[in-house]
């Protein structure tokens, strides 16, 4: 056998930490992007208390601001279905405002005004009200205000002459948020339970050197590499699948075991146990038709006569 294919085989770890820093550098990525749109979002133009913005009769467009509720909002129109509403809003100072709601929030609110506490933080950008808005608000007054005080004349001192947008993140750019979070997710879980443990194992199987030069010496006189595509390797002492190795004589029985899901076999894989009645996957193969398995037995017990044979279907061992 090459010196390259004998690297793979007995050098694996290079190739898995190179894979590890990827899949958490993928990992960090993903999940850094969720923390980094927050932390933007945080830091952006920091919120004008509405009661300030009035105060001094600021009618700036698209001005972002802040108020208190302790009251559900008043939808405008009760016919409307649509995602998001114009509600009447009244803060905690009892002064009402027309704001642009999703219904996200609004169940947002409703949550937080039955706590105790009681207080929902209202974010939004102010806009002008135009005629629209301003009709439906004369309209559907009587919701909010009693005797129908708020007129055409009165409005401005009622309700001002902006209505408030909510800051609210689109539903795209959560799925994108989510996707973002669950590849994170993903990667991380890969790295920290496989990838890790994988090079814990290769360093402690790799370790003893006497045993590397051993196979090493064996992999270089190899021949036959007929079970190259399973990664299974037959050398003079050793039977090695992927990072394990076993010495023949250390095997007591081995068996093929059918692996199924929902009651269907997807695939084989072959055990073998050892003197210290453990037990190891040496191969596997995919579909339920391969003989490749069988093949891989029969040369295990020409390696070591007195390997017991275990058939599929029974539970007691039988010497071939």
């Amino acid at each position: 056998m090459e010196e390259k294919e004998i690297n793979k085989i007995l050098k694996p770890k290079k190739k898995l930490i190179i894979l590890l820093i990827f899949c958490l550098s993928i990992s960090f990525i993903c999940i850094g992007l969720i923390f980094f749109m927050k932390f933007t979002n945080n830091q952006s133009e920091e919120s004008l208390d509405i009661s300030e913005f009035v105060l001094n009769n600021n009618n700036q467009e698209k001005k972002y601001v802040k108020l208190y509720i302790d009251t559900l909002p008043i939808l405008m129109v009760p016919t409307s279905q649509n995602d998001n509403n114009l509600y009447f809003v009244k803060d905690i100072n009892n002064h009402v405002y027309i704001a642009s709601l999703s219904n996200r929030t609004l169940i947002n609110i409703s949550e937080n005004v039955n706590m105790e506490t009681g207080n929902y933080e209202l974010k939004g950008f102010t806009n002008p009200i135009d005629d629209k808005i301003k009709t439906l608000a004369l309209a559907n007054s009587y919701r909010i205000f009693k005797n129908n005080e708020l007129t055409i004349d009165t409005f401005s001192e009622y309700l001002n002459e902006f209505y408030i947008q909510e800051n609210i993140i689109s539903d795209r750019l959560v799925t994108l948020y989510t996707i973002s979070a669950l590849v994170g997710v993903f990667f991380l879980i890969l790295s920290l339970g496989y990838l890790v443990p994988t090079i814990i194992k290769v360093n402690k199987t790799f370790s003893d050197k006497k045993l590397v030069d051993e196979l090493q010496s064996e992999l270089e006189n190899l021949t036959d590499t007929s079970y190259k595509k399973q990664h299974v390797f037959l050398t003079k002492n050793y039977m090695l699948y992927g990072i394990q190795s076993i010495k023949y004589d250390d095997i007591i029985s081995a068996y093929i075991e059918d692996e199924k899901k929902y009651g269907i076999t997807v695939g084989k894989n072959l055990f073998v146990i050892d003197k210290d009645n453990k037990k190891f996957i040496m191969a596997s193969v995919a579909g339920s038709n391969n003989n490749v398995l069988d093949n891989i037995l029969s040369d295990l017990k020409v390696k070591n006569p007195n390997i017991q044979i275990q058939s599929n279907n029974e539970n007691n061992l039988q010497t071939l």
